[in-house]
């Protein structure tokens, strides 16, 4: 299936794309985001989720800096367990090449995981091409 986006939202900081058919959601941080702005976009994303039948995200992360305790804190706590109460089956995550900023966003999955409310499959990619593959969607 090829992959046909459609834009859905845009700010400054992040661009979130859509295909129906395919059932997939697009993210793509434009550079890196204060707290305010990670939790704007995240939540943007949790709301179109829960209102329609998207059953995989593609997160293109790699233009996102250090994430601050703050931001950590919510995406482990918050943004992934609430996105076990959509039809989320599978999230891909694009990361970053920076080894401190891909380790950072690794380590809030690992601790959303042992919290327990992640009923959907997450895998970390470098290449967007390879997320889309896992995904089972031809770029």
């Amino acid at each position: 299936m090829a992959l046909q986006l459609e834009p859905v939202h845009s700010t400054e900081f992040l661009k979130i794309e859509a295909d129906h058919v395919a059932r997939l959601v697009r993210t793509e941080w434009l550079r890196g985001a204060s707290t305010e702005e990670l939790i704007e976009g995240t939540q943007l994303l949790k709301n179109i989720l829960a209102g329609n039948k998207y059953e995989k995200v593609l997160g293109n992360a790699q233009l996102l800096t250090s994430l601050s305790a703050e931001s950590k804190e919510w995406l482990s706590t918050h943004f992934y367990a609430a996105l076990s109460d959509t039809n989320l089956q599978q999230l891909a995550r694009v990361m970053p090449e920076n080894l401190f900023n891909k380790l950072a966003l690794e380590s809030v999955i690992t601790r959303a995981e042992s919290i327990g409310r992640i009923s959907y499959s997450i895998k970390n990619f470098a290449k967007e091409v390879d997320a889309l593959a896992w995904l089972n969607i031809k770029g």
